[in-house]
């Protein structure tokens, strides 16, 4: 059977609109040595910039600039010089409190409000972090924190922006993120290319980049190796993903390569639904999974309308994953139930210890699965519960139910 894959991203180039003035952190205090704060610098930079309505901020080479988090303001580009280092302070003190995310009600580690993100922002426009420099987040500390229970409060992210319409990241190194490392929410028009993004394989929950109630994304040309999932596309938590109700939409994932790490993930937290995705041309040695969906009984939403294509996996532990048992949890009503219908893996090829596990739920059987051209070797074939579908050209041998009369679905 031949399948034309047919994705329409509503994305138009996020290009920023800015003024041309540059604002040269060292102007304005900045040390650059790595030992002296630079946040009083950086943060007069962004407010003059803001009150010319944009602008760029200079980080020159050499240079590693150490700060506390700092919030962008839009219009405003980043412009780190290849040579140069942001670096997060590792004073807990420095990282101020702030509400945790409507869609989530709490921090994800910790109940109550939440630490901010490195660089931040919230109802900003036309923002871009770019240069060839490297934002280090300096993370080790936090890691240890979490390891040994001397946090009250979720640790932040590197780069978290919020309530946006066009954001680029590009030509970056982003690494040792205390928690995520990118972190779009509810953010319109996100274009992530030519990153590199790295933290240590043990580094707990230090996932690569995480779109979250966010529409027209197109990451592509990106290398990434994480401590957690290397993607992981996110619509809110339970009842309050619910209520907020914003799904993760028409995104497109493109020409990357992927190392260590937990797979290319959709969910778990995906409450508000995520819809219209194409993930294709990824090379992924090492990971934990290759395409992998994962949800819970109490999550309710859906993932729907979802495609991944022309993947090659090398030494992965299971090829293909679909888990709706994620935090073990016991039945629930029909609105805490999660959907998961109309998923394509399409030529995916490679090596894995496991080829795959469909693991759904029997009051809500994943539907409209489609294998089509999927070879995988490996030492154990696949396990399926609850999983209907159509099968073509596949290897192992496929356990999808091919003659389920009822497609129910989203």
């Amino acid at each position: 059977m031949n399948k034309v894959i047919l994705f329409v991203v509503l994305f138009v180039g996020v290009f920023s609109c800015v003024q041309s003035q540059v604002y040269n952190v060292k102007n304005y205090g900045a040390k650059g040595d790595g030992k002296t704060k630079d946040t009083n610098a950086i943060v007069k930079a962004i407010q003059l910039a803001n009150s010319t309505r944009g602008g760029t901020i200079l980080f020159p080479a050499p240079g590693r600039y150490l700060t506390a988090p700092f919030n962008v303001t839009s219009n405003v580009i980043l412009d780190i010089q290849t040579g140069a280092v942001i670096l997060g302070s590792q004073d807990k003190e420095d990282w101020p409190i702030i509400v945790p995310l409507p869609s989530y009600c709490q921090g994800r580690e910790y109940p109550g409000p939440r630490y901010t993100s490195l660089i931040h922002g919230e109802h900003v426009n036309n923002i871009t972090i770019t240069g060839g420099g490297e934002i280090d987040g300096q993370g080790a500390v936090w890691w240890n924190w979490t390891k040994t229970g001397q946090l009250n409060n979720t640790r932040g992210r590197l780069v978290e922006i919020m309530y946006c319409k066009d954001l680029t990241i590009s030509h970056v190194v982003l690494r040792n993120s205390p928690f995520w490392t990118v972190h779009p929410y509810d953010c319109d028009g996100v274009e992530i290319h030519n990153v590199t993004i790295t933290s240590p394989s043990n580094s707990p929950n230090t996932d690569g980049i995480d779109p979250d109630s966010t529409i027209n994304v197109w990451i592509h040309d990106s290398n990434i190796n994480s401590g957690d999932d290397i993607i992981a596309i996110k619509s809110g938590i339970d009842y309050c993903g619910r209520q907020y109700g914003k799904p993760s939409a028409n995104i497109l994932i493109e020409n990357c390569v992927f190392g260590y790490g937990h797979g290319i993930s959709i969910g778990s937290e995906m409450s508000g639904g995520v819809k219209n995705v194409t993930i294709r041309n990824i090379y992924a040695d090492g990971t934990n999974a290759g395409p992998r969906l994962k949800s819970a009984r109490g999550r309710g939403g859906y993932l729907s309308d979802i495609v991944f294509a022309n993947i090659t996996l090398n030494n992965i532990t299971v090829g293909i994953v679909i888990d709706e048992y994620y935090e073990n949890r016991p039945p629930t009503n029909a609105t805490g139930t999660p959907i998961i219908d109309n998923i394509t893996f399409l030529d995916i090829k490679g090596t894995a210890t496991t080829a795959g596990q469909f693991n759904c739920l029997p009051e809500s059987p994943c539907t409209k699965l489609d294998l089509e051209n999927v070879s995988i070797k490996a030492k154990n074939g696949f396990s399926c519960e609850y999983a209907d579908g159509v099968v073509v050209n596949v290897s192992p041998t496929s356990c999808i139910n091919t003659t389920a009369s009822f497609y129910g679905g989203f």
